[in-house]
């Protein structure tokens, strides 16, 4: 099956409509950029889905779960872009950077992948250090996106608009102001590439460990064959 031919839901085809809507001067590519990534959830889950004999062992969940997360994530920051919603589009970057954090953890030590699902899970800091050891610049972006997070002053003016400085003058816009094209283009842009990130991470852990995805206990029957079209409505 070509990804052409996977049906995008509802709630997908909202995302991009609302998206378009608010910037209908983006590129065309980038339309389609986004329609790719929702496909390759599907292949990536379909691909871990499909690498045990019927039977859902804790490798493949915690597999599953990095991809559903990662396309969550995703199709959450897009949304929230047309509205202007700067803070909830930050805590879904920051939430793409640590999950490739957690990617990156485990390409490093293969053996963990089961503690992310296990207990406590794994420390964050672990995660965040992993996907610094991969990309330096991430320690740097997520000190920004901590601030945007965090309720200190960075977080908490984000709704003040200057009209002027000279006269003093400024107001807290509700319902925020829509970010500007330029603008609106690298938000989409910085959270298809953390997804990029992922998935290239989780493909290259199949590629080197094909038996990761049937470690662990089996906590449930997999009850589809080939793709499964409803697994994300």
């Amino acid at each position: 099956m070509s990804p052409q031919s996977i049906p995008l839901s509802a709630a997908e085809l909202e995302s991009i409509k609302e998206l378009r809507a608010k910037y209908d001067d983006f590129p065309t590519s980038l339309f389609e950029d986004i329609e790719e990534l929702f496909r390759q959830t599907r292949i990536l889950l379909t691909r871990v889905a499909e690498g045990s004999e019927g039977e859902l062992h804790r490798g493949q969940l915690a597999l599953m779960g990095i991809i559903y997360r990662t396309y969550d994530l995703l199709r959450g920051g897009i949304q929230q872009i047309p509205q202007g919603n700067k803070h909830v589009w930050g805590a879904c970057l920051r939430g793409l950077v640590e999950t490739f954090g957690a990617v990156v953890f485990v390409n490093e030590s293969p053996g963990h992948l089961l503690d992310l699902v296990q207990g406590q899970g794994v420390n964050p800091g672990k995660l965040r250090n992993a996907a610094y050891r991969k990309i330096k610049e991430l320690k740097g972006d997520l000190k920004r996106l901590d601030k945007i997070v965090h309720p200190g002053s960075t977080s908490l003016l984000l709704g003040l608009r200057i009209f002027s400085k000279a006269q003093k003058l400024a107001i807290f816009a509700v319902p925020p102001s829509v970010p500007s094209t330029s603008e609106a283009q690298e938000a989409v842009e910085t959270l298809m590439a953390a997804c990029d990130l992922i998935h290239g991470g989780v493909r290259e852990l199949l590629e080197s460990h094909p038996e990761l995805i049937s470690c662990g206990k089996s906590v449930a029957k997999i009850v589809w064959k080939g793709m499964p079209p409803n697994a994300i409505q």
